[in-house]
């Protein structure tokens, strides 16, 4: 069986795509709660019309004496997982994609390089 070495470039890249994903699942995590009281005020006024709707503060406390810290990241694992995957991919991409254009079109290094990363990264 012949064992393949890892470059530096291949390395490096997979760095990038395992940052990526810690990056997004850490965005999701700290913004899960932040939707969730979204979610919940947006869907009050469905459920219960104008009567008794809630403001911020007032659902915050809800969610808090109802399900505790628990009911601020229910149904986070699906965002999460989704935010890995999309986080790998899109960092992933512009990083590889930077360091592309700069190998191959040195004229294009700097603002250009990541102008157009972040445009394929964006198409992805």
């Amino acid at each position: 069986m012949a064992v393949q070495r890892i470059t530096s470039n291949e390395a490096q890249a997979s760095k990038k795509f395992v940052w990526g994903a810690v990056a997004g699942a850490f965005g999701e995590g700290m913004m899960h709660p932040v939707d969730t009281i979204k979610t919940r005020l947006q869907s009050q006024a469905i459920l219960n019309g104008l009567q008794n709707q809630k403001n911020i503060l007032q659902m915050v406390r809800y969610v808090w004496q109802v399900d505790g810290l628990k009911g601020f990241y229910r149904g986070a694992i699906p965002g999460i997982t989704g935010s890995l995957a999309t986080g790998a991919t899109y960092f992933g991409v512009i990083e590889s994609t930077k360091k592309w254009i700069e190998d191959s079109h040195p004229s294009l290094r700097g603002h250009w390089a990541n102008f157009i990363a972040g445009a394929v990264g964006k198409q992805i």
